[in-house]
Formats: structure tokens, C-alpha cells, sequence
């Protein structure tokens, strides 16, 4: 069922995957899902929900990125934001730009 990212369901979902992995005895994963609405009342991003529940629960996490492109999809999905990371190496303006434009036409 579709609920909100909230960190109250963080708690909730957290405590369920610990019970599970310790009934189980073993690791256990959580998914990310496919969202088909959005709730005005998460105070979340889907990011920040899964991992706020992992690092609680310390369960794995399974990265389903069909489900990604299914929830951008429906939340009117395109344009996203891209971040290239240099670390410490920040070429020269013209190599950015080059690798700027590249990001762009991936998206």
C-alpha cells in the first residue's frame, strides 16, 4: 500500500524489518517500490525513507531501478537534476563544459 515518508513510518518499518531478519535469522532486504501517487504529507524524500530504514533496521537494500523510472514516470519524470563529482580534480572550464553537455543530452 502507498503510504507517506514520514519518520514515523520510518520507525514502523524499521522495527518490521528488524523482527523480520531476527525470526528469519539471516539478512533480509528491502526494496525500493514503484510510487503511482505522492503524498502531501511526507516530510521525506523516497531516498531519505529507504535510508533512514536500512540504517535503523540494518537490513540490506535491493535498488530496483525499473521501479525508478516507473515512479518518475508518474510524478512527471524528465529533467532531473545531474551532478558531476570531481573530488579534488576540477578540470579546466572548457573540459566541464564539455562533460556538462554531455550530462545534459543524457538526460
Amino acid at each position: 500500500m502507498p503510504a507517506p515518508y514520514t519518520p514515523e513510518l520510518v520507525e514502523l518499518a524499521a522495527e518490521r524489518a528488524h523482527e523480520v531478519q531476527r525470526r528469519l535469522g539471516r539478512p533480509f532486504a528491502i526494496e525500493n517500490l514503484s510510487s503511482y501517487v505522492e503524498f502531501r504529507s511526507s516530510t521525506l524524500s523516497e531516498w531519505e525513507f529507504y535510508t533512514a530504514v536500512v540504517r535503523e533496521s540494518g537490513c540490506w537494500s535491493l535498488f530496483d531501478v525499473n521501479n525508478v523510472y516507473v515512479s518518475s514516470q508518474n510524478h512527471g519524470g524528465g529533467p532531473f537534476p545531474t551532478l558531476i563529482e570531481w573530488d579534488a580534480h576540477i578540470p579546466p572550464l572548457p573540459e566541464l563544459l564539455v562533460e556538462l553537455a554531455k550530462a545534459r543530452e543524457a538526460r
